[in-house]
């Protein structure tokens, strides 16, 4: 499956977002291991749910009825939110507290990846209109 280059750029924001988190709480738990289980089963959650929304935002663009693309809308939210739960509970149930937080932090990444993001293309936008006026 081909990415977007939006969609990339939000995957490495996740993977930073999530390594920085995990190094800010690393200090504070009890077992490393199962942070670092937990971080990657979030980071994974949160990879998947980025690709099925950019694929849900693709086919409904194609769509010709605005009640189908709806219900495609609702029920890949639906799925993300399971796939979310998903997450949280596998990390709940198989790793200590440790773990579940780690989840938690892998899964926030992408929304704070996303949030950062903003600040970078709004400076890379206001470079490429700087050196576009100095032609």
């Amino acid at each position: 499956m081909k990415i977007s280059e939006t969609t990339f750029a939000i995957i490495k924001g996740t993977a930073v977002v999530s390594i920085v988190g995990f190094i800010v709480v690393a200090f504070f738990v009890e077992s490393l291991l199962a942070l670092v289980a937990g971080v990657v089963i979030g980071f994974l959650a949160s990879i998947a749910k980025i690709m099925l929304l950019e694929k849900a935002v693709d086919k409904v663009i194609g769509m010709q009825e605005a009640t189908n693309a709806k219900l495609t809308m609702q029920a890949g939210y639906f799925f993300r939110y399971l796939l979310t739960g998903a997450a949280l509970a596998l990390s709940g149930f198989l790793l200590s507290t440790s773990g579940f937080i780690g989840a938690v932090i892998g899964l926030l990444s992408m929304n704070f990846s996303v949030y950062f993001m903003h600040f970078f293309v709004k400076n890379k936008v206001e470079n490429k209109k700087e050196k576009g006026g100095e032609k």
